[in-house]
C-alpha cells in the first residue's frame, strides 16, 4: 500500500491513545476493586475524571478559536480597502508603452 496520508496517521495514533487509556482505566477499576472500593464508586470517579479532562478541552478549544477570530479580525483591519489608489493599478500605459505608429511619435528616430 501507498504512502498513507495525514488523515490516517493522525486516526491511527489517537486510536492507539484510545486504547493505551481504555487499559489504564481497566487496571484502575480492577486495582480499586482489590481494594474493595464499591464498583458503583469507581464507576463514579472515572466518570468525573473524564469530564473533567472534557471540561479542560473545551476550555482550550474555546480560548484557541477565540485568539483565531481575533487574529482575522485583525488581518482584515489590516487589509487595505478596495478604492485605496495603488501605484502600480493607476499607472498611465501610453507613457509606458507608447505606440511608435501614432503621428507624435512616428517622427522620433527612438522608435525607428
Amino acid at each position: 500500500m501507498g504512502k498513507k496520508g495525514f488523515a490516517h496517521r493522525a486516526g491511527y495514533r489517537l486510536g492507539k491513545l484510545l486504547r493505551a487509556s481504555t487499559r489504564r482505566e481497566t487496571l484502575i477499576v480492577k486495582s480499586l476493586a482489590m481494594k474493595g472500593v464499591p464498583s458503583v464508586v469507581t464507576a463514579t470517579m472515572i466518570w468525573i475524571v473524564k469530564l473533567l479532562l472534557l471540561g479542560v478541552l473545551l476550555y482550550f478549544v474555546f480560548w484557541l478559536g477565540l485568539l483565531l477570530i481575533g487574529l482575522f479580525v485583525f488581518g482584515a483591519f489590516l487589509r487595505p480597502s478596495p478604492n485605496a489608489t495603488d501605484s502600480v493599478v493607476g499607472f498611465d500605459g501610453d507613457k509606458l508603452f507608447p505606440d511608435h505608429n501614432t503621428p507624435q511619435n512616428s517622427n522620433d528616430p527612438k522608435y525607428d
